[in-house]
């Protein structure tokens, strides 16, 4: 958390980022008898925009952390992260950050999310091989 806060501390209104954070997920259809190591319980996503600032809601005066996340015209979509929520906050350059998103709309703006589900880790599990979290990511949703 320490390392989160100097990341967040250097940023500016308007920087580039990619944003790493834990999502809620909802998991359907789970069969009773399933092994629940085998099925994703946690969702990571990765969101790239232009930081805005960080924000507290009026009610719980949590504090969240603002990112533009599509632009089209003169408006504008924001996603707000509560930063309990953060894992990892990337400054990128402008050109870095256009070419990590997925879309770009008609008229220069932009649009990009990429979601990633994990399964639970068992307590006392040993370290499981070497490979990054979005290979293994796209691996159980491919199905293998």
């Amino acid at each position: 958390m320490m390392e989160l806060n100097k990341q967040l501390k250097k940023l500016k209104k308007g920087d580039w980022v990619k944003v790493v954070w834990l999502d809620a997920a909802t998991i359907s259809k789970v069969p009773i008898d399933v092994n629940i190591n085998e099925i994703p319980i946690a969702t990571i996503t990765e969101t790239v925009g232009q930081f805005m600032g960080i924000l507290k809601d009026e009610k719980f005066h949590a504090p969240h952390f603002i990112v533009v996340t599509e632009r089209s015209g003169d408006t504008e979509t924001w996603t707000s992260i509560p930063l309990v929520l953060l894992k990892k906050v990337v400054k990128l350059v402008e050109k870095e950050a256009l070419k990590s998103l997925k879309v770009y709309t008609k008229n220069g703006g932009f649009e990009g999310v990429n979601t990633i589900l994990l399964k639970a880790r068992p307590e006392g599990a040993e370290h499981e091989e070497k490979r990054s979290a979005t290979k293994k990511s796209q691996d159980n949703l491919k199905g293998r």
